[in-house]
């Protein structure tokens, strides 16, 4: 997950002239972007806090993976995500999503689209008990909803605002983490 996260700031960090496009004819169809989360667990008392990265790649680019998946109208998105429940309870996740878009015109300056989505990842689950600190992996389950619009015609830059609702199952013995949780991505267009 280390490397990951390095890659995705990597991908931040170099100059825009290389990795970013000038969409001047098309809008944003890729974009990667950070998050800031809560999330309410129903086995614990209280909200968690946490952050997260994104790779989304929308109908118009993710036919390049799978040609049906623009003709079926749905995007991918890989998503990493750490909460942070209570002291010494949290979780962390690499989830792989198929997300369909309501929007079914290609991606333009401006595009915007609600959209629905289910994925499968790995979580690395950790707690605290009285017989000492635990940690395990197990799968989890996601579910989600959510909205996303370029901001490109507004600032003239490759950015996306997302937003999100999403349920989460990560069911492991002796903790339960399941909940629902709410994002907010700043996102932006990597070339195509």
């Amino acid at each position: 997950m280390k490397k990951i996260i390095i890659l995705m700031i990597w991908m931040i960090i170099i100059p825009s002239s290389i990795v970013a496009s000038p969409f001047e004819s098309n809008g944003v169809e890729t974009h990667i972007g950070v998050n800031t989360a809560i999330f309410l667990p129903w086995h614990h008392n209280g909200i968690g806090y946490g952050y997260g990265f994104s790779l989304v790649m929308r109908p118009s680019y993710a036919r390049y993976l799978y040609d049906e998946l623009e003709k079926w109208n749905f995007g991918i998105a890989l998503q990493s995500t750490s909460q942070y429940i209570a002291e010494g309870f949290g979780y962390s996740d690499l989830c792989l999503s198929l997300r369909y878009y309501f929007n079914r015109e290609r991606s333009d300056v401006g595009w915007e689209s609600g959209f629905i989505g289910a994925g499968v990842g790995v979580a690395s689950v950790s707690w605290r008990s009285d017989n000492g600190p635990g940690k395990l992996k197990d799968t989890d389950f996601i579910l989600e909803a959510g909205y996303e619009f370029d901001l490109q015609n507004i600032l003239q830059l490759p950015l996306v605002l997302m937003f999100s609702f999403n349920y989460r199952l990560i069911d492991i013995e002796p903790v339960s983490y399941t909940g629902v949780g709410a994002a907010l991505s700043f996102c932006y267009g990597i070339d195509q």
